[in-house]
């Protein structure tokens, strides 16, 4: 079992409309259906679709660092050793754009792979120390969309949900210590560094920052 955190977010500014709203929008696909108010139902025709809009059409992005747990198997033999397992992903991102912002969240599931080489003063009963190599691929469970519009006193809330298309792919390497406890058991704490391949993923932290630090702890089982 297994707990990873990435460090640092991200925060992108690109200025601020002020009083008279942009214009260049794609359709909506989720329309505001507006009356008594010309501006109103101009604006529903020109604001929203998240789905329909690139990155650059926002004033401010923000994502929060990734979060992940899963459950790892490793195979220790004399001086080095291979693990795997099963690991759950969780990104979230928010979009503004004027009156308008989005909280993406997204679910992914990976298969991580990696090779283990211990120190060789490192002894199988006290902390050993290691470096680790190795890849992931994920898969995309579910995107989830949580659309506001915001007009004078009215709010307009969508949540829309779809599927995430492809595999995302990445590369990692680390440094940890490990220790051995009884029947098998263990804890480990690593540090790592990794890069998230371009594999036409939503946006979110790791298309916007593919090189990414994180720190990983929790319990493994040696076969």
């Amino acid at each position: 079992m297994a707990a990873a955190f990435g460090l640092g977010g991200y925060t992108k500014g690109v200025g601020l409309f002020e009083d008279t709203p942009p214009t260049n929008s794609p359709n909506s696909d989720f329309a505001i259906r507006s009356s008594g108010n010309s501006y109103a139902a101009e604006l529903s025709q020109n604001v929203i679709s998240f789905n329909n809009m690139s990155k650059d059409n926002f004033t401010n992005i923000s994502h929060n660092p990734p979060f992940s747990f899963g459950m790892m198997a490793r195979k220790n033999f004399e001086k080095n050793g291979i693990e795997t397992g099963l690991v759950y992903t969780h990104l979230a991102s928010r979009f503004d754009f004027w009156n308008y912002n989005v909280h993406q969240r997204l679910h992914y599931i990976g298969l991580p792979v990696n090779l283990l080489g211990y120190f060789e003063n490192s002894k199988p009963d006290a902390w050993r120390f290691y470096l680790s190599a190795g890849f992931m691929v994920e898969k995309g469970l579910r995107a989830i969309y949580s659309q506001e519009l915001r007009w004078v006193n009215q709010i307009q809330n969508t949540v829309v949900k779809s599927n995430i298309n492809g595999l995302q792919w990445s590369l990692n390497g680390g440094l940890g210590v490990s220790r051995r406890l009884e029947k098998g058991f263990g804890v480990y704490f690593e540090s790592r560094v990794g890069y998230s391949l371009d594999n036409n993923q939503p946006v979110s932290i790791r298309t916007e920052m593919p090189v990414y630090v994180g720190l990983s702890f929790g319990l493994n089982y040696e076969l």
